[in-house]
């Protein structure tokens, strides 16, 4: 089960990258979003937090992925997201 901090985040994510997803395919996102969270507890995972929201953002699209039907359009905050000029 996610938090009330990780629903938030994915629900960021959702409304960002496909704002028009139907109620019923919504519901089946947040529910992989929770198997999600259950696996990969963010408590659990390296304290860089820039590291652990590039891996939300990517787990987020795979969840996505396999919620949307086959040959739907698959947009995700990767494409939009600015090049990292850190390193």
């Amino acid at each position: 089960m996610s938090t009330p901090s990780e629903r938030l985040e994915a629900e960021i994510w959702l409304d960002s990258t496909h704002p028009d997803l139907p109620p019923e395919l919504r519901e089946k996102f947040f529910v992989g979003v929770d198997e999600y969270y259950t696996r990969c507890p963010t408590a659990d995972r390296s304290p860089d937090v820039l590291a652990t929201l590039k891996a939300d953002n990517q787990a987020f699209a795979l969840i996505l992925r396999d919620v949307l039907p086959e040959g739907a359009p698959l947009a995700t905050a990767l494409d939009a997201a600015p090049e990292d000029h850190t390193s």
